[in-house]
């Protein structure tokens, strides 16, 4: 089930700054920096400073998860083919990965993990559905593509560093 969900996600796999313009891919990779570290603190730090580093990294993947939305805003206020009816829609859809990140910082840490996991995957798709109506430059999908893969799999490293 997870793999068919992430197929999207892994056909826009590879990493080569040739493939992007310099400033995106370099901010992109120190966007995924904190997720890395954080993932790698809570397999090699004890129990209590683990758990600080857990909660640390849902803060910040809700933080990250609520930008990653703002885009559907961005293009519903300058693309010049939305109507006011997908205007409407995009601006909607665009506070939903907030309101779901506000959620994972409530939840216990485990279930914290697991929604921001599974909302980076359900707003890529969400950025391929609108990437498909709107086009935003011809690299966003693949750079989006390939960093939703790294906080992926930086946020399941993490949460089976708590179940072990």
């Amino acid at each position: 089930c997870f793999l068919a969900a992430a197929r999207p996600l892994i056909q826009y796999s590879g990493w080569t700054m040739n493939t992007f313009p310099r400033a995106p891919f370099v901010l992109g990779l120190g966007g995924v920096a904190p997720f890395a570290a954080l993932a790698i603190a809570l397999w090699v730090l004890p129990g209590g400073d683990a758990r600080t580093m857990g909660t640390w990294l849902v803060g910040y993947g809700a933080v990250i998860l609520t930008f990653v939305g703002a885009l559907h805003w961005g293009v519903a206020m300058v693309h010049p083919e939305v109507s006011e009816r997908d205007r409407a829609l995009l601006m909607s859809w665009s506070v939903v990965p907030a309101l779901v990140a506000w959620v994972a910082l409530v939840l216990p840490l485990l279930f914290g993990l697991g929604v921001l996991a599974v909302m980076f995957i359900v707003q890529f798709e969400a950025d391929r559905r609108l990437d498909r109506r709107f086009p935003v430059t011809p690299w966003f999908l693949r750079l989006r593509g390939r960093l939703t893969i790294a906080v992926v799999v930086c946020i399941v490293l993490a949460a089976a560093s708590l179940v072990r």
